[in-house]
């Protein structure tokens, strides 16, 4: 599945990038594919795909981020030494579309049986590190109707 537009869209930033002063340019991205069966999803950065069953709220993606490379690596206490901090950006991504060389990009795969989904909800940071996940629970939950949904999310993240 996703693995072609992933990559497309990786060397287009990478061109971009080149062809203006050189500073590096950046993105993220989270897609999904859904078919009669199953629900497979891309991503690279901290944007991010939730799924909704049941009014339960699932994140099925994990940040490409320092901070949660090491959560998800060894219990935070294992980590430091107490008291110590950790001195690099917690928030830094390592996985960026049009950062690295061409061959070095390496999206997140997750596949889903379509019958464990009611819904999906991609977002970038711009809803996730604005919205809580439980408020995005309680909007996507209360019964609205997917449009209806969105523009309560945007709604409140432009507030």
């Amino acid at each position: 599945m996703p693995g072609r537009g992933g990559h497309y869209s990786h060397l287009q930033v990478l061109e971009a990038s080149r062809r203006m002063d050189g500073t590096p340019m950046g993105a993220t991205l989270v897609a999904a594919r859904v078919t009669a069966t199953d629900v497979f999803v891309a991503h690279v950065g901290d944007s991010r795909c939730y799924t909704l069953k049941d009014r339960q709220l699932r994140r099925i993606t994990r940040d490409h981020s320092m901070k949660e490379a090491e959560r998800s690596m060894l219990p935070s206490h294992l980590l430091l030494p107490e008291g110590r901090r950790i001195k690099a950006n917690p928030n830094a991504l390592f996985q960026v579309l049009g950062r690295g060389s061409r061959q070095n990009l390496k999206p997140g795969l997750v596949r889903l049986d379509r019958r464990a989904v009611d819904a999906l909800l991609l977002v970038s940071d711009g809803v996730s590190g604005v919205l809580t996940e439980r408020r995005i629970a309680e909007i996507l939950g209360s019964g609205f109707d997917p449009i209806d949904a969105v523009l309560s999310i945007l709604e409140q993240i432009e507030a």
